[in-house]
């Protein structure tokens, strides 16, 4: 898939396959890139789903959600960068995202910062930390990573030379 309306077709198809609902901010997210890509075509989307956004949305990005986004952007080649701040997502939900992101080599950035991700979830971005080259920003700031899973990222971080802002 390389354009947004491939996306938003497959999207539906996942929600289709899955027996969900689509979520209302992501199809919003998707229509609101339709609309930008009128008279300006790209070649590239930065997928805004950040959860603290009141003027877009009134319902985080959940774990179902992000094996929907899984799902959908596992072929994609058009969606280069995620921002799922301050959303609800957990261990299970981080653990889509590293698998998206392992597959899908497009993904330059990923912000999860104010998520409910802990040590288990941090043990899925370390494996994704250390096996990616083309992640170049991180922000896992504000969840609940102890030191385990610090220590996890840590060892990563000193393998993977490619992330220039690492974890904020």
């Amino acid at each position: 898939m390389s354009d947004i309306h491939s996306t938003a077709y497959r999207y539906d198809a996942v929600c289709t396959e899955l027996s969900r609902q689509p979520h209302p901010y992501i199809l919003k997210m998707f229509e609101r890139e339709k609309e930008d890509t009128v008279f300006d075509f790209k070649d590239q989307m930065h997928l805004y789903l950040a959860g603290n956004n009141n003027l877009l949305t009134d319902k985080r990005i959940e774990d179902p959600d992000c094996e929907a986004l899984y799902k959908t952007l596992q072929n994609n080649s058009y969606v280069t960068s995620l921002d799922l701040r301050y959303n609800l997502i957990t261990d299970e939900g981080a653990k889509f995202i590293a698998k998206l992101i392992e597959v899908r080599h497009h993904v330059t950035s990923l912000d999860l910062h104010y998520n409910l991700i802990t040590d288990e979830g941090a043990k899925f971005i370390a494996k994704l930390i250390e096996e990616t080259t083309k992640l170049t920003d991180l922000n896992l700031m504000c969840n609940e990573i102890g030191a385990v899973g610090a220590e996890h990222i840590a060892k990563a971080l000193l393998k993977n030379e490619s992330l220039k802002h690492k974890i904020k």
